[in-house]
Protein backbone atom coordinates (compact mmCIF):
# COMPACT_ATOMS: atom_id res chain seq x y z
CA UNK A 1 0.00 0.00 0.00
CA UNK A 2 1.46 3.49 0.19
CA UNK A 3 4.22 4.76 2.42
CA UNK A 4 1.84 7.12 4.19
CA UNK A 5 1.66 7.40 7.96
CA UNK A 6 -0.97 5.11 9.43
CA UNK A 7 -3.11 5.48 12.48
CA UNK A 8 -4.72 2.57 14.29
CA UNK A 9 -8.45 2.06 14.24
CA UNK A 10 -9.65 1.34 17.73
CA UNK A 11 -12.86 0.90 19.63
CA UNK A 12 -14.33 4.21 20.71
CA UNK A 13 -16.61 2.54 23.23
CA UNK A 14 -13.84 2.13 25.78
CA UNK A 15 -15.13 -1.38 26.46
CA UNK A 16 -13.32 -4.65 25.98
CA UNK A 17 -12.27 -5.51 22.44
CA UNK A 18 -14.62 -7.69 20.44
CA UNK A 19 -13.54 -10.35 17.98
CA UNK A 20 -15.18 -11.55 14.77
CA UNK A 21 -16.63 -15.03 14.78
CA UNK A 22 -14.07 -17.74 14.24
CA UNK A 23 -10.61 -18.30 15.56
CA UNK A 24 -8.20 -15.67 14.39
CA UNK A 25 -10.92 -13.22 13.32
CA UNK A 26 -10.55 -9.47 13.16
CA UNK A 27 -10.32 -7.92 16.58
CA UNK A 28 -10.71 -4.27 17.41
CA UNK A 29 -7.64 -4.64 19.57
CA UNK A 30 -5.58 -5.74 16.56
CA UNK A 31 -5.21 -2.15 15.32
CA UNK A 32 -6.40 -2.19 11.74
CA UNK A 33 -4.88 0.86 10.09
CA UNK A 34 -5.90 3.53 7.62
CA UNK A 35 -3.58 6.22 6.27
CA UNK A 36 -3.72 9.55 8.18
CA UNK A 37 -6.32 11.97 6.89
CA UNK A 38 -7.95 9.29 4.78
CA UNK A 39 -10.48 6.55 5.29
CA UNK A 40 -10.01 4.96 1.88
CA UNK A 41 -7.44 2.27 2.76
CA UNK A 42 -7.69 -0.72 5.07
CA UNK A 43 -4.57 -2.60 6.18
CA UNK A 44 -4.98 -5.90 8.04
CA UNK A 45 -1.76 -7.61 6.97
CA UNK A 46 0.32 -9.86 9.25
CA UNK A 47 -2.56 -10.40 11.73
CA UNK A 48 -2.79 -14.20 11.54
CA UNK A 49 -6.45 -13.80 10.57
CA UNK A 50 -8.36 -16.92 9.59
CA UNK A 51 -11.71 -15.19 9.12
CA UNK A 52 -12.85 -11.81 7.94
CA UNK A 53 -15.94 -9.80 8.97
CA UNK A 54 -15.62 -6.12 8.16
CA UNK A 55 -18.53 -5.21 10.45
CA UNK A 56 -16.14 -5.77 13.36
CA UNK A 57 -13.70 -3.10 12.14
CA UNK A 58 -14.79 0.29 13.49
CA UNK A 59 -14.88 3.39 11.29
CA UNK A 60 -15.18 1.41 8.06
CA UNK A 61 -17.46 2.94 5.46
CA UNK A 62 -17.48 0.33 2.69
CA UNK A 63 -18.40 2.78 -0.07
CA UNK A 64 -15.20 4.80 0.61
CA UNK A 65 -12.62 2.00 0.72
CA UNK A 66 -10.47 1.87 -2.43
CA UNK A 67 -7.42 -0.05 -1.15
CA UNK A 68 -7.25 -3.22 0.96
CA UNK A 69 -4.17 -5.11 2.14
CA UNK A 70 -5.04 -8.35 3.93
CA UNK A 71 -1.85 -10.12 2.93
CA UNK A 72 0.14 -12.53 5.08
CA UNK A 73 -2.77 -14.08 6.98
CA UNK A 74 -4.46 -17.49 7.04
CA UNK A 75 -7.61 -16.53 5.11
CA UNK A 76 -9.47 -19.13 3.04
CA UNK A 77 -12.43 -16.89 2.22
CA UNK A 78 -12.56 -13.18 1.48
CA UNK A 79 -16.21 -12.93 0.43
CA UNK A 80 -16.72 -10.25 3.11
CA UNK A 81 -14.88 -7.90 0.73
CA UNK A 82 -17.75 -8.04 -1.80
CA UNK A 83 -19.33 -5.01 -0.10
CA UNK A 84 -16.26 -2.91 -1.03
CA UNK A 85 -17.43 -2.08 -4.53
CA UNK A 86 -15.02 0.86 -4.99
CA UNK A 87 -11.83 -1.20 -4.60
CA UNK A 88 -9.00 -0.21 -6.91
CA UNK A 89 -6.14 -2.05 -5.16
CA UNK A 90 -6.48 -5.44 -3.48
CA UNK A 91 -3.65 -7.44 -1.92
CA UNK A 92 -4.69 -10.89 -0.70
CA UNK A 93 -1.27 -12.47 -1.18
CA UNK A 94 0.18 -14.99 1.24
CA UNK A 95 -3.12 -16.51 2.39
CA UNK A 96 -4.82 -19.87 1.82
CA UNK A 97 -7.26 -18.88 -0.90
CA UNK A 98 -8.36 -21.57 -3.33
CA UNK A 99 -10.94 -19.33 -5.01
CA UNK A 100 -11.74 -15.63 -5.16
CA UNK A 101 -14.84 -13.96 -6.55
CA UNK A 102 -14.03 -10.63 -8.19
CA UNK A 103 -17.51 -9.82 -9.54
CA UNK A 104 -18.04 -6.78 -7.28
CA UNK A 105 -14.76 -5.09 -8.17
CA UNK A 106 -15.42 -3.34 -11.47
CA UNK A 107 -12.96 -0.53 -10.60
CA UNK A 108 -10.10 -2.88 -9.63
CA UNK A 109 -6.77 -1.79 -11.14
CA UNK A 110 -4.23 -3.79 -9.14
CA UNK A 111 -4.66 -7.32 -7.75
CA UNK A 112 -2.11 -9.47 -5.92
CA UNK A 113 -3.23 -13.07 -5.32
CA UNK A 114 0.28 -14.53 -5.16
CA UNK A 115 1.22 -17.24 -2.66
CA UNK A 116 -2.22 -18.84 -2.35
CA UNK A 117 -3.59 -22.16 -3.59
CA UNK A 118 -5.50 -20.91 -6.63
CA UNK A 119 -5.88 -23.44 -9.46
CA UNK A 120 -7.59 -20.96 -11.77
CA UNK A 121 -8.44 -17.29 -11.88
CA UNK A 122 -12.22 -16.97 -11.59
CA UNK A 123 -14.10 -16.00 -14.73
CA UNK A 124 -15.46 -13.12 -12.63
CA UNK A 125 -12.18 -11.34 -13.44
CA UNK A 126 -13.89 -10.42 -16.72
CA UNK A 127 -15.74 -7.58 -14.95
CA UNK A 128 -12.39 -6.05 -13.94
CA UNK A 129 -11.93 -4.21 -17.22
CA UNK A 130 -9.66 -1.60 -15.59
CA UNK A 131 -7.27 -4.21 -14.18
CA UNK A 132 -3.74 -3.26 -15.24
CA UNK A 133 -1.61 -5.23 -12.76
CA UNK A 134 -2.26 -8.86 -11.85
CA UNK A 135 0.26 -10.70 -9.68
CA UNK A 136 -0.55 -14.40 -9.35
CA UNK A 137 2.75 -16.26 -9.00
CA UNK A 138 3.28 -19.11 -6.54
CA UNK A 139 -0.17 -20.64 -6.96
CA UNK A 140 -1.23 -23.91 -8.51
CA UNK A 141 -2.63 -22.31 -11.65
CA UNK A 142 -3.62 -24.73 -14.39
CA UNK A 143 -4.99 -22.04 -16.71
CA UNK A 144 -6.07 -18.39 -16.75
Amino acid sequence: MGKEQSKPLSSSSGGPPTTAAGTGGISRSQNATVPSGSATSLVLSYRQLSSLALGDVPLIQPHLITEVDISHNQLRDVSALQQLTKLRILDVSHNKLCDINLAAFVDLRQLDVSYNCLRTISSSIGVCTKLADLTAHHNQLEHL
